[in-house]
């Protein structure tokens, strides 16, 4: 994956608090989700889904890579 210029490495992000279990009845992120980083920022589409990793797409056109524990479902 390749990211835009100015951009971020998503590979330097810390994980600072553990993953919260999903809720009775809540199922996993999944391709079309909206979602946003634990830590706050912009709301992103979910783009693709892997084992332990989402991409999402980015107000402004840019896409990124988390770990499933940096995201959480927003409506």
């Amino acid at each position: 994956m390749t990211f835009k210029k100015n951009s971020f490495d998503p590979r330097k992000l810390t994980l600072i608090t553990p993953r919260v279990p999903l809720g009775p009845g809540e199922r996993p992120l999944g391709i079309g989700d909206h979602a946003q980083l634990n830590s706050g920022g912009p709301r992103a589409l979910v783009v693709d889904v892997f084992e332990d990793r989402i991409v999402v797409a980015l107000p402004g056109g840019s896409e990124a890579e988390f770990p499933r524990e940096c995201l959480h479902r927003v409506p």
